[in-house]
């Protein structure tokens, strides 16, 4: 401390800044102004000239301490290009004088105050290739969220990527509402998907002019679910515009479609079914029945049937220590659609019926039910290896997937000896190979092959290979449940 300036007279300076805050930025959200005086023994001269300086009225020039807090212009500034967002912080500076009676003293306070700043601060990048489909809309909205919260954030589409810096809480906050935005995407993605897979079935048409034209997949897919639930009136918009389809049971191709604004103006429909012809898209004729509106059903296998010793015989080629205790099919009428009309643009892509094969992949009791109803999926799939890439993985060999089976496991790691782990679960899935290239921990999609053409999947050796990623959520299709010891 300088011997020229009395406790008194600093007390008084940083008194009148404090003071000079409060006057002039009037904050609601202060509970606590804390000082802190080196050394100790300061502190009976510092609250003597605190209790000297109370009641006195406030100047109206700035403290010192005010002087050292240079808000900016602006919090946030804005920067865009064709192809990337930044939204950086204006640089807010806070002159902190230290007052000590030795420079080791100030020393031992910067360094204080520097491990604060890094413990509190963080930088999180999140890699996703769902970032490269924001709208200007959801970007919009991530830059309003990063604004509120005082987050700095980078958004590359091109390399799948947003970085995000700023309080620990804040990064967290941001992150979390960008993920529900993941999870948004991803679920109208697989909306879309069963809408294309049902119109290949199913598909509506309305009369134009002398011919009749298809209604658009997610509106097909409206009429269709509503026509389903014997709903006599199916409210759709498209466009800007909305219309009222009536039904007719007893003939569906007498239905109709009129205009909200001109109940007068109708056209006729059609309904198309394509089950009645040859078609690729049909469940499996050795399903059992689905009960009324169900889409999912588990079937236990008699263990002396063909198909269950097909699988138990799969199995058994590499986890030979392992027992097979059950082993159940899954019927999901809606996730095998979508997977089969992935099947048929892959195979015409491709020009080969060679595109699928069977894989394993192990689980645990916890992803059972969402795997099983809405299928595999990259938020809960990626749990344990992103050597070759984050996706979905897929083993050749049943006794690699034992080691990712079951709640005793950690990245393939037994956390428990196999005599406590208890029963354990596995897939043998369907899984659409396709075309494939050797795997990188940095992949979020696969690779390009030629031009706009990316490879179907990624493999961990492309002679002969075991390991299997795909990065599509409907490249794959959950066949069988198998529990075993």
């Amino acid at each position: 401390m300088s011997k020229h300036v009395s406790v008194a007279a600093i007390a008084e300076a940083m008194l009148d800044g404090i003071g000079s805050f409060y006057a002039k930025k009037d904050p609601q959200h202060v509970n606590l102004v804390r000082i802190t005086l080196f050394p100790k023994s300061l502190a009976n001269d510092f609250h003597r000239a605190m209790k000297n300086k109370e009641g006195t009225p406030l100047k109206d020039e700035r403290g010192f301490f005010t002087r050292a807090y240079d808000k900016g212009k602006q919090l946030f500034t804005g920067e865009e290009s064709f192809e990337k967002k930044v939204l950086t912080r204006e640089t807010k500076s806070l002159l902190i004088n230290i007052y000590c009676i030795d420079q080791y003293r100030i020393t031992q306070a910067q360094k204080l105050i520097d491990k604060i700043i890094e413990q509190e601060t963080q930088k999180r990048t999140i890699s996703d290739e769902t970032v490269a489909k924001f709208e200007h809309s959801q970007v919009d909205l991530i830059i309003q969220m990063c604004r509120s919260h005082d987050v700095q954030l980078d958004i590359d589409p091109k390399m799948y990527m947003i970085t995000l810096q700023g309080l620990k809480g804040d990064v967290a906050v941001v992150d979390g509402n960008i993920r529900c935005m993941f999870q948004e995407i991803a679920k109208q993605e697989k909306i879309e998907a069963e809408a294309l897979a049902l119109a290949k079935d199913i598909q509506w048409l309305y009369l134009e002019g002398e011919s009749y034209e298809k209604y658009p997949p997610l509106v097909n897919q409206v009429i269709e679910n509503d026509f389903q639930k014997q709903k006599k009136i199916c409210n759709v918009t498209i466009g800007s515009h909305q219309y009222k389809i009536r039904f007719d049971f007893s003939n569906p191709n007498n239905s109709t479609e009129e205009d909200v604004r001109n109940p007068t103006n109708k056209v006729n429909m059609k309904r198309y079914d394509n089950k009645t012809k040859k078609n690729t898209l049909a469940l499996p004729k050795d399903w059992a029945p689905m009960d009324g509106s169900a889409h999912v059903k588990l079937v236990t296998l008699d263990s002396s049937s063909k198909e269950y010793n097909f699988v138990q015989q799969k199995f058994k080629v590499t986890a030979t220590g392992n027992q097979i205790t059950k082993i159940d099919r899954i019927q999901n009428s809606k996730l095998y659609k979508t997977y089969m009309a992935r099947k048929e643009d892959m195979d015409q892509k491709n020009g080969s019926k060679n595109n699928e094969l069977q894989l394993f992949h192990g689980t645990t009791p916890d992803s059972i039910n969402q795997i099983n109803t809405n299928g595999f999926n990259r938020s809960y799939c990626g749990k344990n290896a992103t050597m070759f890439g984050r996706g979905v993985y897929f083993a050749r060999d049943a006794s690699y997937s034992v080691r990712y089976s079951g709640p005793g496991h950690l990245g393939g790691l037994l956390l428990q000896s196999t005599a406590t782990v208890g029963t354990r679960q596995m897939y043998l899935a369907r899984v659409l190979v396709g075309d494939y290239i050797l795997g990188n921990p940095s992949y979020i999609v696969p690779p390009t092959k030629s031009g706009d053409i990316l490879y179907d999947s990624v493999v961990d050796n492309t002679s002969s290979p075991s390991m299997y990623v795909v990065f599509n959520d409907t490249q794959s299709y959950p066949d069988y449940l198998i529990t075993f010891q």
